[in-house]
């Protein structure tokens, strides 16, 4: 009668120590692109660079001036509001919803401006979890490479 209650417990010991844990911590996963620029993003300085021997011409800080300053909030499901702050109405914000998609392989994020059908396009040059830095493509058509500028918006979260 022993062993009959043995076998079964026995079987029961050997099921539970072979079976896998999973219960170990897992390395996290590495975020895509997408993943990791879904935040809010607050402009905090446009660089405009010589596009041919990479000097620094000018650089533009918010210092309390709300005329060239805003954010970028980039959600899920390609939904994003560009907002700004109007210098001429008390710094008002003006918020202007629309869509956005990135390209992970050349890592261009292409932003469009619902009311306006207006397009902007930027290169992520360098990201990490609390600022970004865009290289501007093109904003409504304009290309800043046209004049022999590299403009860059720095962001931070």
């Amino acid at each position: 009668m022993k062993q009959l209650f043995c076998l079964p417990l026995l079987l029961l010991f050997i099921v539970i120590g072979c079976s896998s844990d999973d219960s170990l911590p897992q390395p996290p996963q590495e975020k895509s692109l997408e993943q990791q620029l879904q935040a809010k993003w607050n402009m905090t300085a446009f660089n405009f660079y010589d596009d041919t021997d990479g000097e620094l011409l000018q650089s533009l800080n918010e210092n309390g001036n709300c005329a060239y300053f805003g954010y970028i909030e980039l959600m899920a499901g390609g939904k994003e509001i560009v907002g700004y702050y109007n210098a001429q109405n008390n710094c008002s914000e003006q918020k202007h919803p629309g869509t956005w998609m990135v390209d992970e392989q050349e890592r261009e994020i292409t932003l469009k401006i619902d009311q306006t059908g207006m397009e902007a396009a930027y290169k992520v040059i360098s990201m990490d979890d609390h600022s970004m830095e865009l290289q501007v493509i093109h904003e409504g058509g304009v290309k800043p490479s046209d004049s022999g500028i590299d403009l860059r918006v720095l962001l931070e979260k």
